[in-house]
């Protein structure tokens, strides 16, 4: 299962990776996750991704990849990440129970 662990311990090649593998497969078909339960901490956690995102685009901070992704850490930690984490790993779990 996916876990905040297993998020922070990315580098930037296996981010890249993992894109480039999303992109060539299948997204699981009719799974939706319902975010009703965590809806405070999605909204949290999107807070933090915006303010990761605009800090990592901008050309003039030079930022290592692995020093920024550690730096945010603690933040998504604080927010809630791995109470999403575990309500989407739940959901799936039973999607596919049901669906199999």
């Amino acid at each position: 299962p996916n876990s905040i662990e297993r998020f922070m311990k990315i580098s930037s090649e296996q981010y890249v990776d993992t894109m480039e593998a999303a992109e060539q497969r299948p997204a699981a078909a009719e799974f939706v996750v319902n975010v009703d339960s965590v809806y405070a901490e999605s909204q949290a956690v999107e807070l933090v991704l915006k303010e990761m995102s605009a800090e990592i685009v901008a050309p003039e901070k030079d930022v290592d990849f692995n020093t920024f992704v550690g730096s945010y850490r603690k933040k998504l930690s604080e927010v809630g990440l791995q109470a999403i984490i575990d309500e989407v790993n739940s959901q799936y779990a039973a999607f596919v129970w049901t669906d199999g």
